[in-house]
């Protein structure tokens, strides 16, 4: 039987890795190793395959590409230990700042004192540290303190690295659910073994100093689960321009942009390796189904989709349940965002036939605008009295989000196909039942009714040719009637529904390719000033259903951006369109505060890209709570690999940190 095995993760350890497993392997009773070793450039995997030819079945090595992260280092040599059958299983440095003797003592403390996960522990009695500066002790000292008065841990050395674990205290663990990557990913599997009831017990032991190679260890790993970090070289695409940079982000803000690099910082730094580095995108149009909807979606669930998708803010929709008609629950929606949500958050108010003086109470500074459907869809919001839409029209004091499609057509357009096909109405029916016209009918009205009032009037997915004549192209700033485009009508056409069926059922429906060529011109000539995902997930089950009782709408959050950066490499439109209409042009629209943009003083809201390594979207790399995406099978060519929102990194190399929480927009108005 395999018993003991020490994990040991690397990184440019050349001149540590030959002697720490020369030790290790040459100890009593018999420890083998696992090196996770994360592409050292300095040659530290070769010294390792070296040494494992030496010692058959005692030294192994799994090699990963790129930095991903302490945390998922050892994540990953927790899995592969439990796979081989292991017992007891240990957490070692690389550096002899771990005495490889003491292992025989961690591993006495469980073996035979019953302790299922012991620490080599320097702030117990007989424990200490030597040959670190007075700071350097004192950072790690306060920062352990500062842990266990905040999560009453037990436990005296919080950050300690040096660790055995039985085997059936990894096998208890939801190690998926590890959030964090890096140094306090120590601080979290000590919180998650007391939560499940464990014995901890901790072994004085002396750590020591490095002798050879560079510490990792610096003020700046402290502020890991803050919101400081110095990304070095980066391609920065900007406000039309793409530039390479360092960007320094203290306190959750872009304190400096510098293109001839930045010095040496008191910060963690990150290394984009000349990968792109683009604004959050903010989404104007999501519907995240909490309250009363969330066996299809939740806030958590549809954050953390939107963070791996590089959305670092979004606005959401009021048709939920209840429906958002007062101020009482639209603040219950900012308390549900301010609990949940792991990006920037806002919530519109709902419109109805009678609660226009609910509505004027919205403050426009704290909240992101008004939405009323003039189309029916999902929650059955519809406005349709005149003299109610009049009035709105009339006082609405801040922007008005409308849906456009006329009822009465779409009604006359249902009991026809219904005579036609009774139950059986095919799904590729949709762009006729909610027709060109309908949609048409209902934005020319609606626009004519801002043109009158003067009403600061968006328009929200459109979705046909005819519709774009209505809006002006040209500057953002000098238009109060703006349009907005979804990803689905920009990508999909009415072919697609052979394939995709009910999966790209939206209201208003996707519809032909000469639609979405036009559409496309459109933003192309700034008619469409922005693009969102009109996100809206239903069950799988619920998709299964006919027709008549199919919901509209699908999820669509994690993808937008590499979808438009896939139209973006096939010319569709350039990088700098791209950008523009789903980073800078919603934060001018909506007046956000200090977002959309990478600019000094602004919010660190930042998302790294990677073109160089093509995947293909599937069921296991979904986030959504609902389970699929209607891209299902597309090979993208490019991949969010980062996401910060905050200064923090809440989605880092496929790993979503669930501790993150976004802050409430704010808006100049």
């Amino acid at each position: 039987m395999k018993e003991r095995l020490v994990i040991i993760p690397t990184y440019n350890e050349k001149e540590n890795i030959q002697a720490i497993l020369e030790q290790v392997i040459g100890l009593e009773g018999g420890f083998d190793v696992l090196v996770v070793d994360d592409g050292s450039p300095d040659g530290t995997g070769s010294i390792v395959k070296t040494a494992m030819a030496k010692a058959p079945g005692r030294i192994h090595i799994l090699e990963r590409s790129g930095k991903l992260g302490l945390g998922t280092a050892y994540i990953a040599g927790f899995k592969w230990a439990i796979a081989q059958g292991y017992q007891f299983i240990f957490e070692m440095d690389a550096d002899f700042s771990h005495d490889p003797h003491d292992l025989l003592r961690l591993y006495a403390a469980c073996a035979s004192d019953g302790a299922d996960m012991s620490v080599g522990s320097r702030y117990v009695k007989g424990g200490q540290v030597k040959d670190w500066s007075w700071d350097r002790v004192m950072l790690s000292y306060c920062a352990s303190l500062y842990v266990r008065m905040i999560l009453w841990l037990g436990v005296r050395d919080t950050t300690a690295g040096f660790v055995c674990y039985r085997r059936h205290v990894l096998e208890a663990l939801p190690l998926d659910e590890v959030k964090f990557v890096g140094y306090a990913f120590q601080i979290e599997m000590k919180y998650r073994v007391r939560l499940a009831g464990f014995r901890i017990a901790e072994v004085p032991i002396t750590f020591v100093d490095r002798l050879k190679g560079k510490s990792k260890m610096n003020s700046g790993i402290f502020k890991e689960s803050m919101n400081s970090v110095l990304i070095r070289n980066a391609v920065v695409v900007n406000d039309g321009s793409t530039f390479k940079a360092d960007v320094l982000v203290r306190d959750g803000f872009i304190e400096r942009i510098a293109s001839e690099g930045i010095g040496d910082t008191d910060l963690p730094e990150f290394d984009a390796a000349g990968r792109l580095l683009l604004p959050g995108v903010i989404d104007d149009q999501v519907h995240f189904r909490e309250p009363g909807l969330t066996h299809k979606e939740d806030i958590a669930h549809a954050s953390a989709a939107a963070a791996a998708g590089g959305v670092t803010s979004f606005m959401e929709m009021p048709n939920t349940n209840p429906q958002t008609l007062t101020q009482e629950l639209l603040e219950l929606k900012y308390a549900l965002g301010a609990e949940h949500s792991l990006v920037n958050y806002s919530f519109y108010m709902g419109v109805s036939n009678d609660n226009l003086d609910e509505v004027l109470r919205t403050d426009p500074a704290t909240v992101c605008g008004l939405k009323a459907f003039l189309g029916s869809s999902t929650g059955n919001m519809l406005v349709d009295d005149p003299s109610t839409l009049d009035e709105l029209f009339r006082r609405a004091h801040l922007l008005l989000a409308i849906h456009a499609e006329d009822e009465s057509t779409v009604r006359a357009n249902m009991q026809a196909a219904v005579a036609r096909w009774g139950e059986d109405i095919p799904m590729d029916q949709h762009p006729l039942i909610r027709s060109a016209e309908a949609c048409y009918k209902s934005s020319s009205r609606a626009v004519a009714l801002a043109k009158e009032h003067g009403t600061r009037l968006h328009v929200l997915h459109i979705s046909t040719e005819r519709e774009i004549e209505l809006f002006a192209p040209g500057s953002l700033e000098k238009k109060y009637i703006t349009a907005e485009a979804c990803v689905h009508h920009l990508w999909f056409s009415d072919a697609d529904y052979a394939e995709k069926g009910a999966f790209i059922k939206w209201n208003p429906a996707v519809k032909t390719a000469a639609d979405r060529a036009a559409i496309r011109q459109a933003v192309i000539d700034d008619r469409i000033d922005v693009i969102a995902t009109d996100h809206a997930p239903h069950t799988v089950e619920e998709k299964a259903q006919r027709y008549a009782k199919c919901p509209s709408g699908g999820p669509l959050i994690q993808h937008s951006l590499v979808a438009m950066l896939e139209l973006e490499a096939q010319g569709v439109f350039t990088m700098a369109q791209v950008v523009e209409k789903l980073c800078h042009a919603p934060a001018r629209l909506f007046n956000v505060d200090r977002r959309g943009y990478i600019r000094e003083g602004y919010h660190a809201d930042l998302v790294l890209v990677d073109r160089t390594t093509p995947w293909v979207v599937d069921r296991s790399n979904l986030l959504y709570k609902c389970g699929w995406s209607p891209f299902e099978g597309q090979q993208f060519g490019s991949r969010v690999v980062r996401t910060w929102v905050n200064g923090r990194a809440v989605f880092a190399d496929g790993a979503v940190d669930r501790s993150v929480r976004g802050q409430r927009l704010r808006f100049d108005r």
